[in-house]
């Protein structure tokens, strides 16, 4: 008689699914939940919303797995970060005003029917809300997070990547002068500093 591993269900008794085996599921179905969020991305983004794309989500979600396999992140956490780089600017597609805290209103209404539990999904809700321009990571998990979230700033592509988001910020906030934008810039790259293994840990 077939069943279940031992190891993946209640007390090895092959028939009923236990929390490993639930997370097992959840990381098979990982690229479902990922093929979902970003139809979403290319069906209903504002075409004016020219860096917080699909594509910045996807440099997101490889980064945050780069960072954390480099710092020895377990498996279980290595899903919560991978689930909420990939769900961290969904909110865009309703609104570019506090889209974080819509990103974590569509989390919560996404991630059920992919079986993940209530505590995990306050976890990731938790991760998002770290992405604010101004919030302080208080765990690993947030540090990991943020630093693949402006991963963007120790790359080759950096130039094109900020004109991106030069033209993203005049179309939704109006008027900024190159050299604003430009000091801007600067002075964020001074002042910025990386918490893990990023390709350029200081400015």
């Amino acid at each position: 008689m077939r069943g279940i591993v031992p190891e993946l269900s209640v007390d090895g008794d092959m028939r009923t699914p236990n929390s490993r085996f639930r997370f097992k599921m959840q990381h098979i179905r990982f690229s479902d939940l990922e093929e979902a969020v970003l139809d979403r991305f290319e069906k209903e983004l504002p075409k004016q919303i020219y860096y917080h794309n699909f594509k910045h989500t996807i440099d997101v979600v490889t980064q945050t797995e780069i960072i954390a396999r480099g710092e020895g992140v377990g498996e279980e956490d290595q899903l919560l970060l991978k689930t909420a780089a990939l769900l961290h600017d969904i909110g865009f597609i309703l609104s570019y005003e506090d889209h974080e805290t819509h990103s974590i209103e569509l989390a919560r209404e996404i991630l059920p029917h992919f079986d993940y539990s209530d505590e995990q999904i306050e976890k990731i809700a938790e991760l998002i809300g770290v992405t604010r321009p101004n919030a302080k990571p208080v765990n690993k998990l947030q540090e990991i997070l943020k630093d693949a979230d402006l991963d963007y700033l120790g790359r080759s592509d950096f130039i094109q990547l900020s004109d991106s988001l030069y033209r993203e910020l005049i179309e939704q906030k109006g008027e900024m002068s190159e050299l604003d934008w430009n000091k801007k810039q600067c002075d964020f790259l001074k002042t910025h500093i990386y918490y893990h293994c990023c390709p350029i840990k200081t400015f």
